[in-house]
């Protein structure tokens, strides 16, 4: 069970908010299509990656013994390429909800006609970049991982909240709900990221005490996942596709600054949010700086200008471009695709997947790989 709700609580972030807005998108149906489709491709390929590697720390290092160092380089580059833009994802989030968090203090003190030097986006942005940026320095993370496995909480009672509020107090709308949307892929783009959990499988089951049954454990997570989403991105836009056009973004925005069950959630998202940002930009450190100088931690002053750098560029989104799900939806596609290389035929490209397969003698590898070809290929037929 450890090892499920590990998995599973990993996974359900930030990306559970933006589901009902990623359904408006590409309509009831064809959401729950998308969720399942998206939900298989991505626990296969998992699955590929604990099957074949086995024994090995890191998927690099699994990419470095089949493909050589070529595979390891562009495995680093595209989940380094994935953590800058989640956790650019992750500031537009904290700034938001930390702004509707004063807002809904204001509004319930009966003070929301406060002028607007007293309150905006920009004390908002400092006071996130106050708070993590210390968090970001630090050497040992031990205190925020213990923090972090609270997440589940948060995690829960978001996800019991939105699922209670939206049928029991605004009604599900049923009648005359679009089924297909032409924005799918909005869903899919983020879907990608969402179900992406490759790069970490490999340490999460490092340490448990039945490896035989990982397999087993990573599918149950995975189905725990799929099923969530598919409730929350249903149930959530069931609730409010007639009533909010658009739908936000955050679906924590649909709720009014007075209601205390949306504020809760928007605090528990916010406690969530804050511990797991300084450990995104931990892993971006570890990988980034262990293959450039083979040592995780060269110097504060090689530390805090990553750090710098991206906190900078995740604020600046956050205060001129503050559009978490489409930040979301457009990661993924800028960095995978899905090719299928055989020794006896040629390999074909830009298929709307995500994933790589090298089917080399039966020895079948997962990669994560840089691919600007799909990233076209989806701007196209998007636009």
């Amino acid at each position: 069970l450890t090892l499920i709700f590990s998995i599973w609580n990993t996974m359900m972030g930030s990306s559970l908010l933006a589901l009902p807005w990623g359904f408006s998108e590409a309509g009831l149906v064809l959401g729950v299509l998308i969720v399942l489709a998206i939900y298989g491709v991505c626990c296969y390929t998992c699955l590929l990656v604990v099957r074949w590697g086995k024994g090995s720390d890191d998927l690099f290092y699994v990419c470095y013994n089949y493909l050589g160092q070529s595979g390891k380089i562009v495995c680093w580059a595209s989940s380094i390429l994935l953590l800058v833009g989640s956790s650019i994802a992750y500031d537009i989030l904290m700034v938001d909800v930390c702004d509707s968090i004063v807002d809904s203090g204001l509004a319930l003190t009966h003070q929301h006609d406060t002028p607007e030097y007293y309150w905006n986006t920009y004390y908002a942005a400092a006071i996130v970049t106050g708070l993590v940026f210390p968090m970001t320095m630090l050497k040992e993370f031990g205190i925020l991982v213990k923090f972090n496995t609270l997440g589940i909480v948060s995690v829960l009672y978001t996800l019991g909240f939105i699922i209670v509020y939206c049928i029991f107090f605004e009604g599900l709308e049923v009648k005359s709900v679009p089924l297909t949307n032409n924005g799918y892929f909005v869903l899919a783009g983020m879907l990608s990221v969402s179900f992406f959990i490759h790069s970490l499988i490999l340490p999460i089951l490092k340490n448990t005490r039945h490896p035989e049954h990982n397999a087993r454990d990573v599918t149950i997570g995975y189905t725990l996942v799929a099923l969530s989403y598919a409730a929350v991105g249903c149930v959530g836009y069931l609730a409010y596709w007639a009533e909010l056009v658009p739908m936000p973004q955050q679906f924590l925005e649909a709720f009014s600054d007075t209601n205390i069950g949306a504020l809760v959630a928007k605090l528990f998202l916010f406690f969530q949010l804050v511990t797991v940002f300084p450990l995104l930009l931990l892993i971006i450190r570890i990988q980034f700086f262990g293959l450039l100088w083979k040592n995780d931690y060269p110097s504060w002053l090689h530390v805090m200008a990553l750090n710098l750098l991206i906190i900078g560029i995740g604020t600046s989104f956050a205060l001129y471009y503050p559009n978490f799900g489409t930040v979301l939806r457009f990661v993924l596609p800028f960095l995978h695709t899905d090719v299928k290389c055989t020794c006896k035929s040629p390999p074909y490209y830009g298929m709307p997947f995500i994933f790589i397969y090298v089917n080399l003698e039966n020895v079948v590898l997962y990669m994560c790989c840089l691919s600007p070809l799909y990233g076209t290929l989806v701007l196209i037929l998007h636009h």
